[in-house]
């Protein structure tokens, strides 16, 4: 049997949507793309050493080149990634990667600190959660820091 092709989600008005958070603002959800990298750069170097240690639990002000590659050049398939996007610039990204089991995949999310307690990191969650349900993904896993569960129970 022949597993069913999810074609990869395309930059036309048909992948984009707009959204509206709690407060009113808006953001437009893309999928990740590689003419996003620089645009991934600047959104890492505005964030918050805070936010930074709550993604990657450790110091990291700088990403690489080969981790703006590989955040960047997803298959949207057994990796996906979306960027929530204010007047053109990365304001949020959520990914998941699946692991050996197709139907497992791990999440991670970060939210620029001044877009934070607006809902966009759970409008971001239900978004790839759809899209993890589409390609077969049943079980999503994430690695979270103790303290992040206090944050997460005080924005909600």
């Amino acid at each position: 049997m022949t597993a069913p092709v999810h074609p990869m989600p395309r930059r036309d008005a048909g992948s984009l949507r707009t959204a509206v958070l709690r407060d009113g603002s808006t953001v437009v959800i893309a999928p990740m793309a590689e003419d996003h990298a620089e645009g991934l750069v600047r959104f890492h170097r505005r964030l918050s050493p805070d936010t930074v240690y709550r993604r990657f639990f450790t110091f990291h002000p700088e990403l690489t080149p080969g981790e703006v590659e590989w955040f960047t050049h997803v298959d949207h398939q057994r990796r996906e990634a979306f960027v929530a996007l204010a007047d053109g610039d990365i304001v949020a990204v959520a990914r998941f990667d699946r692991g050996p089991d197709p139907a497992t995949a791990e999440v991670a999310f970060v939210v620029a600190d001044e877009w934070q307690c607006r809902g966009l990191g759970t409008l971001l969650f239900d978004h790839l959660a759809g899209r993890a349900w589409a390609l077969g993904v049943r079980t999503l896993t994430a690695e979270t820091l103790g303290t992040s569960d206090g944050r997460r129970r005080r924005r909600a």
